[in-house]
């Protein structure tokens, strides 16, 4: 955790924001310990789970908020870790993870929330333009075989205002993919959410307009900044994100 938090979050940030990750990312690693291993290793060091930046990246405050936080983690109604997912700004609204990956894993414990904390985030709003051939190359790679790309929709939006389904109006009909599988394979760094604000359409490309970073389930970590300079404490954070997750500060060897 102390090669961890300096690389997910802001060492400048208040002291409650990275007590707030510091439990998100223990409760995260310790869930997949729990499930199990499906290959060589638990975690990966990257954004598929968590960035960890080794010893060389440690700071004063980030410690601190692992040291003061030592053994709390959130646990379902079970008294297990929950997969405790975290986003880098949610854009006004968090989001349940089956709509992101269609999964119920720790899904009792999560809110759709509005949250009008994360908006200082310099990504809150965003905008970039894909070409239809850049698409169709990306989906392509991504395993998506599609034929040329004349048009896009949004078939089906969450709760939270989110793309669940997004159409794809080719030369040979309609190909209906995931948003989040759309975003990824846009790059997750190029479409930053599925929450869009609007789609301006031409004949050879789309600009599409939103706000957030991330999947958006969880954690909001701009949040977790705003709320924390609001004068919440960590508790707190953690309880608006995850509403029905039990904050308890435990031992290992009793998970």
């Amino acid at each position: 955790l102390y090669g961890v938090l300096p690389r997910e979050v802001g060492t400048d940030w208040p002291i409650e924001a990275l007590k707030a990750q510091a439990v998100v990312s223990r409760t995260y690693a310790l869930s997949t310990l729990t499930q199990g291993s499906k290959g060589r290793f638990d975690l990966s060091d990257g954004v598929f789970d968590q960035v960890y930046g080794g010893r060389e990246v440690e700071a004063a405050s980030s410690n601190q908020a692992v040291d003061e936080t030592r053994g709390d983690v959130l646990l379902d109604s079970g008294g297990k870790p929950i997969q405790a997912f975290f986003h880098s700004s949610c854009g006004g609204r968090t989001e349940l993870p089956k709509n992101v990956w269609r999964s119920s894993i720790s899904e009792e414990v999560y809110g759709c929330i509005a949250d009008p904390y994360c908006q200082e985030d310099p990504h809150y709003q965003w905008h970039v333009d894909i070409s239809f051939d850049a698409m169709r190359k990306r989906l392509r790679k991504a395993g998506i075989r599609v034929s040329a790309i004349k048009k896009i929709s949004i078939v089906q939006k969450s709760i939270s205002g989110r793309a669940v389904t997004i159409g794809l109006q080719t030369a040979k009909g309609v190909v209906e993919v995931s948003g989040n599988r759309f975003r990824i394979a846009m790059g997750a760094d190029t479409l930053r959410s599925t929450l869009f604000t609007n789609l301006k359409q031409s004949k050879k490309s789309v600009l599409f307009e939103g706000h957030g970073w991330g999947h958006g389930a969880g954690l909001c970590q701009w949040g977790a900044r705003g709320r924390a300079i609001a004068g919440q404490k960590y508790d707190a954070i953690l309880k608006a994100y995850f509403p029905k997750a039990v904050l308890k500060r435990v031992e290992k060897a009793s998970l």
